[in-house]
């Protein structure tokens, strides 16, 4: 949309977001070379608490997008109904600013690429900003995305890591998540069970009170499957084909979480350093966990692959052939298996 009256107008500068019969719009003004400011307005009658939230699904869903977190200052401007409507002014200070400056969503022009293969379109951007309106966790998976690309390696991969976890929980959730179990035989379960049983009993005099509860307890859990296994059921429901070596990556999350670092797995990523291993995958946790939303919201285009890219330009300039002559490295979600 324009802010101009006139919507014939070539000027394209606002997103138009519809919650119900409830319009919103949303752009950005410059009032001098250092200054300006994001605008969400409605022309309906809101209440406060519902423009609040969808003030907060706009930020995180812009925060995702461009690695930015608007959240310095907001102006509430609103008119006060009555005989005679008054403009009321409210000033709100919250926490500081998150600038990544890592975009998921590409900004050049390429000779190669479609427009609307890179760019997201102004209805995937309101899908988006529905999808995080109806769920709070998911807003704060956004901003643990925005805030992990501005941290390193570990500290990357940790808050990657919980931003995966919140948004696979939301997304297991709504697919109805069935556990797989190792073997699903249940006379064979049942008979594992029986002999497991026994042999904890037949040691219970031979250790400790507290080792024999700890192997007591993990009887029930020997048929379960490692938790990656549990991180890549949404991307098959939603219909993302995942490569050997994002599987590789989401079996990661449990060593971030404990401070532990990930090692290459046989042949896969051998030829990366230690530091650019962890690179690639804290990186890629961010990535696969934006892709979730943005398939949700109806995305099927390219996202920039940092992981990647950075492991790129790192090393050019490391070769002093500097990184002008460099794009940006990419993954496609709508990428077919083979």
């Amino acid at each position: 949309m324009t802010t101009n009256i006139n919507q014939q107008h070539s000027f394209k500068n606002a997103v138009k977001i519809g919650f119900g019969k409830t319009t919103y719009i949303f752009y950005h003004e410059i009032i001098s070379e250092d200054l300006g400011f994001f605008i969400i307005k409605s022309p309906d009658k809101v209440c406060h608490e519902d423009f609040v939230n969808v003030v907060d699904s706009i930020r995180s869903a812009y925060a995702l997008l461009n690695g930015y977190y608007i959240a310095d200052s907001v102006f509430y401007v609103s008119m006060k109904p009555g005989r005679k409507e008054t403009l009321t002014f409210k000033y709100q200070s919250l926490n500081n600013t998150i600038n990544s400056q890592k975009p998921l969503i590409d900004f050049h022009h390429y000779t190669n690429l479609e427009d609307k293969k890179i760019l997201l379109s102004s209805e995937n951007f309101e899908s988006l900003v529905r999808l995080l309106y109806n769920n709070v966790e998911l807003r704060r998976a956004c901003i643990l995305i925005t805030q992990a690309e501005c941290l390193d390696n570990i500290s990357k991969g940790i808050l990657a890591s919980v931003a995966l976890e919140t948004a696979t929980s939301h997304f297991v959730s709504k697919e109805s998540y069935k556990p797989i179990k190792l073997i699903e035989d249940k006379n064979i379960i049942r008979q594992l069970t029986y002999e497991l049983k026994k042999a904890i009993k037949n040691i219970k005099d031979k250790v400790d009170k507290v080792t024999w509860y700890k192997l007591s307890s993990k009887i029930g859990k020997f048929n379960e499957l490692p938790n990656a296994i549990k991180l890549s059921t949404p991307f098959t429901s939603l219909g993302i084909n995942l490569s050997e070596g994002e599987e590789y990556c989401l079996s990661c999350r449990n060593l971030f979480l404990h401070g532990s670092i990930p090692s290459p797995k046989e042949d896969a990523y051998k030829y990366l350093s230690q530091e650019e291993l962890q690179s690639l995958i804290a990186n890629r946790l961010c990535m696969l966990s934006a892709m979730l939303m943005l398939k949700k919201a109806n995305y099927n285009g390219l996202l920039i692959d940092w992981g990647a890219t950075e492991i790129v330009y790192k090393r050019e300039i490391a070769a002093g052939r500097g990184t002008k002559h460099l794009s940006f490295q990419h993954r496609d979600i709508s990428m077919q298996e083979g």
